[in-house]
């Protein structure tokens, strides 16, 4: 019983570590990055090995494997539909931005007035 507490205390500990450099990591300078941040699907995934993946570690080391499986299969299907949502995201607002990039086409040039009642 004492071992399990003591894995549960290490992944914590490990976790919180992980979380708390990488939110201070100059990730900027890394030369892939270009000087940028890192965009919202790159935290989340960072932030995801460290709460999925430690326990996962642990699970294997245990010898539960389904447990580790559904771990890691549940966080993926997560990541999975997060994927998904961003991509429909990105094409709604393309589908809008011509629309609107049309409607200022059409529009330009006419001298449109707005007559008060």
């Amino acid at each position: 019983m004492s071992d399990e507490f003591l894995t549960v205390g290490i992944c914590v500990v490990f976790a919180w570590m992980g979380i708390w450099i990488g939110h201070w990591f100059p990730w900027r300078k890394l030369p892939w990055k270009n000087g940028k941040d890192l965009t919202r699907i790159e935290a989340y995934s960072y932030g995801v090995l460290w709460i999925a993946g430690l326990p996962a570690i642990a699970m294997l080391l245990r010898g539960d494997v389904f447990a580790a499986v559904l771990l890691l299969a549940v966080t993926a299907g997560a990541g999975t539909a997060t994927l998904v949502a961003y991509g429909i995201d990105g094409w709604i607002n393309a589908k809008h931005e011509a629309a609107d990039e049309r409607d200022r086409a059409n529009y330009a040039g006419i001298g449109h007035t707005i007559e008060a009642d």
